[in-house]
């Protein structure tokens, strides 16, 4: 909806990309409520794995910051952000083993729907998202995936138990990166 008298902004900046650009903050909030779900369980005093939780709460505050970033852009640009419903996650994890995979999965699917975004942004020649995007989003989902393979496969050959102490005192260390 348009403010009467009021100017807009908004230039080169079609809906089907601003319809897409709306899809992709919903798949990042959808991220991190899953993230956010995994950290309460690894919280769990019967679970017990505080790299994890730490890890995997600041995943969460991540794929939020995502989201958020893209909501500036699409305001900067003229457009509108219409925020979707977001269903809690259905997804039995009982093992980090199961939490990286499925991180794992997550992140190449929401870095598909990032090239299926570049691509729209690109056939509506935005050159200025196509740019966003590139500098924002495809290197970093690319370091995601393969953090999240690399966890999997050092736990999968330190096996059970022992192999989740020391992958949970890893993530531990990576939480504590950057802050």
């Amino acid at each position: 909806m348009q403010n009467k008298g009021f100017v807009s902004g908004k230039q080169f900046f079609t809906s089907e990309v601003e319809n897409a650009l709306n899809v992709q903050i919903n798949n990042e909030l959808v991220a991190s409520y899953h993230y956010l779900s995994m950290a309460n369980y690894f919280a769990r005093d019967t679970v017990a794995l505080p790299g994890a939780t730490k890890f995997f709460f600041k995943q969460s505050e991540e794929e939020t910051k995502h989201g958020r970033k893209l909501m500036e852009y699409v305001h900067k640009r003229g457009g509108i952000v219409k925020l979707h419903p977001i269903k809690p996650p259905q997804h039995d994890i009982t093992t980090l083993e199961e939490a990286l995979l499925f991180s794992q999965n997550l992140e190449k699917s929401n870095n598909n729907s990032i090239v299926e975004l570049h691509k729209i942004a690109s056939n509506n020649n935005d050159f200025d998202l196509t740019n966003f995007i590139e500098e924002f989003y495809l290197k970093e989902q690319i370091e995601e995936i393969n953090m999240f393979t690399i966890l999997c496969n050092k736990l999968r050959r330190m096996g059970p138990g022992i192999g989740e102490y020391f992958i949970d005192k890893e993530l531990n260390e990576l939480a504590e990166k950057d802050n």
